[in-house]
């Protein structure tokens, strides 16, 4: 079965893609998944790593949500969203698997999505101007990743969330064994604390009002606009311009900037060059670099 082309968390459209057929759990006798039963399996990996993060009572109780049919399942994770997984699968194929066990078994492998706020062409290691990521049987899952990733240096799913600057301003033991992004997702509401150089929340909600007084996250709320409708959360990187100004940027272009923009030495803004020349002593590239990445980031105090 085949699933068409839809468009990513960071708008990249996806190329048609064999999704594998969604295994059989709907009570009728068949043998649990290997995945379920083999120790060291990402399934496995996955139970241990909910189970340290206080969100099982045991490593064993992820068998239940694996086992559960795909009509009764209800996601441990903030960042795992079943709706959104859902949706990138075709109609009626969606609706008979569990997506949780989909995605840890076949879907990651399809380069299919868990969350909105995940960028996958960051987590699977693709670079350059067009996307060409590396995933197969022997990437774990980015889910996986980042929910392992319980210490410093953690990981992130996105360059638009930096982990080490959001614990910093997070009272004491806060994280309570939550790797930073599952946190955030949870309980950005309560702490309001910065958790970028790149996105002024401040700034952003000039345009979008009613995230602060809803308590909406930020990024979430970013991430899952249209691409072309996305508002600028950083007064100093134009989206649309930098996009206009260069022919090869693919998916958002905040993020594309921050990856790629930055290290090229390409201008956010149309007043960037202007307002750089009296800084510019040292012409070497990284000097640039390095000077427009002070350029465009924000203040934390």
């Amino acid at each position: 079965m085949q699933i068409s082309g839809k468009a990513n968390g960071n708008g990249r459209n996806r190329a048609t893609r064999m999704i594998p057929a969604p295994p059989d759990h709907h009570g009728n006798g068949a043998a649990a998944p290997k995945a379920m039963r083999a120790a060291g399996s990402v399934s496995q990996r996955l139970a241990m790593a909910l189970y340290k993060a206080k969100l099982l009572p045991d490593a064993g109780a992820l068998n239940a949500f694996l086992a559960a049919p795909a009509e009764r399942f209800a996601s441990p994770l903030e960042s795992f969203d079943p709706v959104f997984y859902r949706s990138q699968l075709p109609p009626g194929f969606a609706q008979a698997a569990n997506p949780l066990l989909h995605y840890l078994e076949a879907g990651h492998q399809a380069m299919l999505s868990p969350h909105p706020c995940f960028d996958l062409d960051l987590l699977c290691g693709s670079g350059g101007a067009r996307p060409a990521p590396r995933i197969g049987p022997a990437v774990p899952p980015p889910l996986l990743t980042i929910m392992e990733a319980r210490a410093s240096p953690y990981a992130t799913p996105n360059v638009l969330f930096e982990p080490e600057i959001y614990v910093r301003f997070l009272p004491r033991d806060a994280l309570g064994g939550l790797p930073p992004f599952e946190h955030f997702l949870r309980f950005w509401q309560d702490h309001r604390v910065p958790f970028s150089r790149y996105f002024d929340v401040a700034f952003y909600a000039r345009t979008h009002r009613h995230i602060l007084r809803s308590g909406i996250n930020p990024l979430l709320h970013y991430m899952t606009q249209p691409v072309e409708a996305r508002s600028d959360p950083n007064p100093m990187i134009h989206a649309k311009y930098y996009a206009a100004s260069q022919n090869h940027v693919w998916g958002d272009p905040l993020i594309h900037y921050i990856r790629f923009g930055i290290a090229g030495g390409c201008l956010p803004n149309p007043y960037a060059e202007q307002e750089l020349r009296r800084q510019a002593t040292d012409h070497s590239r990284g000097f640039f670099a390095q000077l427009l990445d002070d350029y465009v980031s924000i203040p934390i105090q």
